[in-house]
């Protein structure tokens, strides 16, 4: 019985400072088959000494008995047919046949003693010419009665197929002391032990044959009766085999040696009587204790055990339930309150199914359950199954199940259920096919990145040029072309967002300040149906993130809530101060526990069902109507977070509106919060020299005609060796605009460096429709760099060339 389990007992048999039953028994089928064949080889050798006359065979010394030729006969036959009936239905046919030989020949010999007839059987097969005719050389009666039982208990053996159990133990008990008691006789000298009728004795080796016939007989069936205590694994079989040898062979060991000394008169039969009794009770008692020493010993060592595998299933980090038949739960472990959520009084006598599956689902569980039947142990016993359960508090779940059936004393068949929620697995999976998803649009966006923001930069840029130059009416097409091109560089935008590929330039930001600051921008942007309502927590900490991403972030979550609403409603926007713990970043993807500040926005649209809030954040999934949405915006903003060191959280019923939480890592305490972004330079140069390196001919040509058109002069390069070329000559150089990326040669990053090697001091704007790893680091640009992203306009690139040059001269823009 193991305790431990709540108070309950789980019975279970260890077998203990013992082999397995199953080795065991496997002795004992070798012990029956030698038997078999040494008595066999006995009455074979006897026989032969019959036939040729050897009185060693026959006698085994002189004056002893002689074993008759049919009692050897009958030790062949009943030798063959204990080795043919061990246990092959085949052979069984023909060891009763042999047992049936046995009984006849002996069953006759033993019926011609109570009638005084004489069969003719005695000496049919071979004479003695040494006896008188008068007292033929016929089986003893004990040999006789020994083989008439021995037979009779072979064939109800062989007929019952595991019936008559104790019958077959007692008879074979008697056997052994018939045969026992033979051999005492010629030891203690008692003849009437060996010769109760005054014509025949039996023979030692007889006596020896039968005792090994009846013990080999006994040990076919060696779990049954008293030889079955030898076997078993716990204290009463140590007891057994320390104390049942003492009962059997002491005794008759100081009867043999009281014999001897009486019959040397060194005392009496009082004496001896007394002799035998002291001794047998001290060696056998002293035996009992060293036996229930061992048996304690043993008990000791099973408690320790059954403490070990109670500590171990109570503390396992699997769901423990023992179930018994039909599905009654018997045992519910500490971690199957924690995954079912119910307390083991609440469980333990109910039924399973009642507990975990989920109502009205047929789910593989059920199926699992009703399984749980004796035969059931090939089917299921070891087997993973992957099924759905059911909590306390509704929640359904996956769940590895695995059932271990073991066979109860008390309970008959019970089923140790080991499961595993894989709940957090599951998230796992869904983290890593997440990363993948980012993974694969990330190589995607960033292998057309490049290229195709160039090319929007030329086209954007031209038509930017043209329309400033054509009248009204045709500057409207070319504005709308204008317009459709940006929202290309837009969508390019967007996915390198999702990917955590964009550039960002982190700064601490005044949460509070950011949404006032918006208001009036939100205001026109959702129309006069939407009441903005701001809910600000003084003291909101500042977090860390890009000012322009966080403004765009705050802009598509009001456009989505306006879209929610179709356009009447009320949105709310929310700061506050938030920690998440542990738990909470265990159980959301890729969430460091720590302090962030909160941005939330909260509509009072028609809400989302669990499955698209699911999908919520995956690029190019909406739920709008064709045209009416590209699917990025959410995705965009979950890329910035994400980048950003932050997390974002959807909550949402239908019916009931959706909230997304924004959450932002905290600055570190004194960091500067960054001051309103300044406005635009004065456009125009003071002819100052710019050289521009950039690999495409059609932006290069675009840019040549924007800064010369504004004022400033020029030296252009498309390789890095052109540049180098240019930097080292006397050239007069005031800036630097390179592309990041060059191809062949040195990157943008690197021709800065040597630049300023040879020029001290020399401004550098850098530019790049993709800036993989050159100035941009786990997603942040690095400090004091200035960067003019793909695509631009004349006026953004005039602003940002012009907000340099003044910077550097220290003249007013």
């Amino acid at each position: 019985m193991i305790p431990g389990l709540g108070g309950a007992e789980v019975s279970m048999t260890i077998a203990v400072g013992s082999s397995a039953p199953g080795q065991a028994f496997r002795n004992t089928d070798r012990f029956v088959a030698g038997a078999a064949l040494g008595v066999t080889s006995l009455g074979v050798a006897v026989m032969v000494g019959w036939l040729l006359e050897l009185d060693l065979l026959r006698q085994i010394a002189p004056r002893l008995s002689t074993m008759k030729f049919n009692t050897a006969l009958c030790f062949a036959l009943a030798g063959g047919a204990l080795y043919l009936g061990r246990g092959d239905p085949g052979l069984r046919s023909a060891a009763g046949c042999l047992s049936l030989l046995v009984l006849g020949l002996s069953g006759a010999t033993l019926a011609q003693y109570p009638t005084g007839a004489d069969l003719g059987i005695d000496q049919l097969l071979m004479k003695d010419p040494g006896l008188d005719l008068a007292t033929p050389g016929r089986m003893s009666v004990i040999t006789a009665v020994g083989f008439v039982l021995f037979s009779a208990l072979l064939l109800l053996r062989l007929g019952t197929a595991g019936g008559g159990r104790i019958g077959h133990v007692i008879g074979c008990t008697v056997g052994l002391t018939i045969a026992a008691l033979a051999l005492v006789g010629y030891l203690y000298g008692v003849r009437l032990l060996y010769q109760p009728v005054p014509s025949t004795s039996i023979a030692v080796h007889t006596a020896a044959g039968l005792l090994v016939l009846f013990a080999a007989e006994l040990l076919t069936r060696p779990q049954d009766g008293w030889v079955g205590l030898f076997f078993r694994g716990d204290s009463v079989g140590s007891s057994a085999r320390t104390i049942l040898p003492l009962l059997f062979l002491l005794p008759v060991l100081f009867g043999w040696v009281g014999i001897l000394g009486m019959g040397a008169d060194m005392y009496g039969a009082h004496t001896l009587v007394a002799w035998v009794v002291v001794a047998t009770v001290l060696i056998v008692g002293g035996g009992a204790v060293l036996a229930f020493r061992r048996a304690a010993g043993l008990n000791d060592e099973l408690r320790r055990q059954q403490l070990a595998l109670s500590t171990m299933l109570e503390n396992s980090l699997d769901a423990l339930v023992v179930v018994g038949a039909g599905g009654t739960v018997l045992q519910w472990n500490t971690e199957a309150e924690r995954v079912f959520g119910r307390l083991r009084g609440e469980a333990v006598g109910a039924s399973l199914t009642d507990l975990i599956v989920p109502p009205g689902a047929e789910s593989s569980l059920s199926s699992l359950i009703a399984s749980l039947t004796p035969d059931a142990y090939g089917r299921v016993a070891g087997r993973r199954q992957v099924v759905e359960a059911l909590d306390a508090e509704g929640r359904v779940f996956p769940m590895d199940v695995t059932a271990v059936p073991v066979s109860d004393d008390e309970r008959g068949w019970v089923y140790y259920c080991f499961g595993r929620d894989l709940s957090e697995q599951r998230a796992l999976e869904d983290q890593l096919r997440q990363a993948q998803k980012m993974e694969a649009v990330g190589q995607l966006t960033g292998g057309i990145a490049h290229d195709f923001n160039n090319l929007l930069t030329v086209v954007i840029g031209s038509i930017d040029l043209l329309a400033a130059r054509l009248r009204d009416g045709d500057r409207a097409l070319a504005e709308q072309a204008l317009r459709s091109a940006e929202s290309g560089a837009t969508l390019v935008h967007r996915l390198l967002a999702f990917s955590r590929r964009q550039t960002l330039a982190p700064q601490p930001i005044d949460v509070n300040a950011l949404v006032q600051g918006m208001h009036d921008l939100l205001s026109r942007t959702l129309g006069e149906r939407i009441d903005i309502r701001t809910v600000a927590e003084p003291g909101a900490w500042h977090v860390l993130a890009d000012p322009g991403q966080l403004e765009n972030a705050l802009l598509n979550m009001a456009v989505n809530a306006r879209d929610a609403m179709e356009g009447a409603g009320v949105l709310t926007i929310e700061t506050g101060n938030v920690h998440l713990d542990a738990r909470y970043a265990a159980e959301n993807t890729e969430v460091t526990p720590g302090d962030y500040g909160l941005l939330a926005v909260t509509d009072t649209g028609c809400g989302m069902p669990p499955e698209v809030i699911e999908r919520a954040f995956d690029p190019f999934f909406t739920t709008k109507k064709a045209g009416m949405g590209t699917g990025l915006g959410l995705s965009m903003i979950y890329g910035f977070a994400k980048q950003s060191g932050g997390h974002l959280k959807i909550y949402s019923e239908v019916g009931e509106g959706t909230t997304i939480r924004l959450y932002l890592p905290k600055t570190s305490d004194g960091a500067d919060v960054a001051a309103p972004r300044p406005g635009r330079a004065a456009l125009g140069g003071r002819g100052e020299a710019i050289l521009v390196v950039e690999d495409d001919a059609d932006v290069r040509g675009f840019v040549a005609a924007v800064l010369q058109d504004l004022g400033y002069t020029l030296h252009l390069a498309a390789t890095a060796d052109e540049a180098l070329d240019v930097l080292r000559s006397d050239a007069r150089i005031d800036l630097l605009f390179t592309d990041v990326v060059i191809p062949g040669g040195l990157s943008g990053r690197e021709i800065a460096e040597a630049a300023q090697a040879e020029r001290p001091g020399l401004r550098v704007l850098y530019t790049s429709g993709y800036t993989e790893n050159s100035i941009v680091h786990q997603g942040r640009l690095d400090a004091g760099v200035a960067f003019l992203a793909k695509p631009y306009k004349r006026d953004e690139l005039g602003a940002a060339v012009a907000g340099l040059l003044g910077a550097a001269s220290g003249l007013p823009d």
